[in-house]
């Protein structure tokens, strides 16, 4: 019994539990790490495509065990209409190594708040300085792609998981 309790492995923030998804979404989540970490310190837009949000929050919580790096979740709010204004808001509030948006898919008018950012796009890298990660599914992804193309494709990394 005693030494049950000695060779049991403890969790340690660098060494986490392993991730239990697929060799594509272990390659995916190595990748969204490794573009997050590359992007410290400068504006860069991640798109994560993921149906699942029990999947996403996996993702975001196994980044937060095997890594340093800070993030900050903004849940967007079903009635916002400009996502640089909340991001800048966020951003003055508190530091982060990258912003992890969720809340794309609720959006009431996303299609104005898609096309608002697509017009302002040079505003994000002016003003964040830090990788943003927005979630998607395809459904919202689709719709960017259409309404806000020159938003979706201006130096975007995107990285799939599936469920």
């Amino acid at each position: 019994m005693m030494q049950s309790l000695f060779n049991r492995q403890t969790s340690h923030p660098r060494n986490p539990p392993p991730f239990y998804g697929s060799r594509k979404n272990q390659e995916s989540l190595s990748g969204l790490k490794r573009a997050i970490a590359l992007a410290r310190g400068e504006y860069s837009l991640i798109l994560a495509r993921c149906e699942s949000p029990r999947l996403r929050q996996q993702v975001l919580k196994q980044i937060s065990e095997s890594t340093s790096l800070a993030l900050q979740e903004v849940n967007l709010h079903p009635s916002v209409v400009n996502l640089l204004d909340t991001l800048e808001g966020v951003v003055r509030s508190s530091y982060s190594d990258a912003l992890i948006v969720k809340g794309l898919e609720v959006v009431v008018n996303l299609e104005l708040l898609l096309e608002e950012a697509n017009f302002i796009r040079n505003a994000f890298n002016q003003s964040l300085h830090l990788p943003v990660v927005l979630w998607v599914n395809e459904k919202t992804l689709r719709c960017m792609k259409r309404v806000a193309p020159d938003f979706s494709n201006h130096g975007a990394i995107s990285i799939g998981f599936e469920s």
